[in-house]
C-alpha cells in the first residue's frame, strides 16, 4: 500500500490496443471498475512515440495488449513517472509483468493432435514477421517434428497471409510434389487465406490435406471454410478472457502498492475439436 510520504496516484488505467481488439478490453474495464479503477481506451500500438500522446503524469496504471516489447523510450517515461505497466500477449520475460497464452505448449498440443490423428508429413508455413509468439510456434514445431521423427518442412513467406502473387505457386508446388498429409500455419490469418488458394486449386480440406493453425483466441473475420463446413482450423486456441483477467488482476495488484519482482504468466491455451483434420491411415 501508498505511504503518507508518496504521492497518490490517479485510479485511472490506460487500456491500450489495436481498434480490432477493442472489445477484449470490455471485461477488463469491468473487473477494475469493480475495484474502483476507472479506464481509458488509447488506440496505440506502439508504431509511434507513444509517450507524445498519452498522458503519463495523469493515469495509475497502463495494460497494453502486444505482442512486442514495450519501446525503450515510452519505458523510461513510465519508469520515470512510477506507473504500473502490464503487457499481455507479449512471450517474453522483460522489466514489467506480461501475461500470455503458453504458444510452446500450444504447438505441442496441436501437432500431437495431428500425430495421433495418423498425420506424418507436414509442411509448417511460417512468415518474417517480426513477432515473439511466431518465432517461438516455429521454433517449436522443428523442435517437436524431430521428436516424434515426422517428415516435416518450413515454408516461410513475407506476410501474415498468403499472397495470390508472391506465395500461392511456391506453395501449391511443395504441396503437390512432396505428398504432405497436413499443413500447420504459425497464424490463424495465413490459415484462411491458405485455405483460399487450396480451394481455387481444387485441393479439398481436409480430404486431401489438413489444415491447422494456433487459434488467436479473439475475434477474427469469419473462417472462409464455413460454407464448407468448417468453422474453424484451430484445435488450439488462446484463452484471452483469461489471459486479459490475469492482466487485470496483476495491474489492480501494482496499482495497489504490489511491489514484487515482474514476471513472466504463462496462461494454458484451449483446445477444441475442428473439422479441418482428416484422420490419416498409416501405411
Amino acid at each position: 500500500m501508498q505511504t503518507t510520504n508518496e504521492i497518490a496516484k490517479p485510479r485511472l488505467a490506460a487500456l491500450m490496443g489495436t481498434s480490432s481488439r477493442k472489445n477484449i478490453f470490455d471485461t477488463v474495464a469491468e473487473k477494475l471498475s469493480s475495484q474502483g479503477i476507472g479506464t481509458h481506451f488509447y488506440l496505440e500500438d506502439f508504431s509511434r512515440p507513444v509517450e507524445e500522446s498519452l498522458p503519463i503524469s495523469e493515469i495509475g496504471g497502463i495494460l497494453a495488449m502486444t505482442g512486442v516489447p514495450v519501446p525503450s523510450g515510452f519505458l523510461s517515461s513510465v519508469k520515470k513517472e512510477k506507473v504500473p505497466l502490464v503487457c499481455a500477449g507479449l512471450h517474453s520475460e522483460e522489466g514489467y509483468d506480461t501475461v500470455t497464452t503458453d504458444n510452446v505448449y500450444a504447438v505441442r498440443e496441436a501437432v500431437k493432435i495431428l500425430f495421433e490423428s495418423g498425420h506424418r508429413r507436414i509442411l509448417f508455413v511460417a512468415t518474417e514477421i517480426e513477432d515473439m509468439s511466431f518465432r517461438i510456434r516455429t521454433e517449436t514445431f522443428i523442435k517437436v517434428s524431430k521428436e516424434l521423427g515426422l517428415s516435416s518442412e518450413t515454408l516461410t513467406i513475407k506476410l501474415n497471409w498468403v499472397s495470390p502473387k508472391d506465395d500461392a505457386a511456391r506453395l501449391i508446388g511443395l504441396l503437390r510434389n512432396s505428398h504432405f498429409d497436413a499443413v500447420f500455419t504459425v497464424s490463424e490469418p495465413i490459415a484462411h487465406s491458405l485455405f483460399i488458394v487450396l480451394a481455387r486449386e481444387g485441393i479439398q480440406v481436409p480430404d486431401d490435406i489438413s489444415l491447422i493453425c494456433v487459434g488467436e483466441g479473439y475475434h477474427v473475420p469469419d473462417s472462409p471454410g464455413a460454407y464448407y463446413g468448417i468453422e474453424s482450423f484451430a484445435p488450439v486456441s488462446h484463452d484471452w478472457p483469461k489471459i486479459m483477467g490475469v492482466a487485470a488482476e496483476r495491474l489492480f495488484s501494482r496499482m495497489d502498492g504490489d511491489s514484487s519482482h515482474s514476471e513472466m504468466i504463462l496462461i494454458a491455451p484451449k483446445r477444441s475439436k475442428v473439422s479441418s483434420i482428416k484422420q490419416r491411415k498409416l501405411k
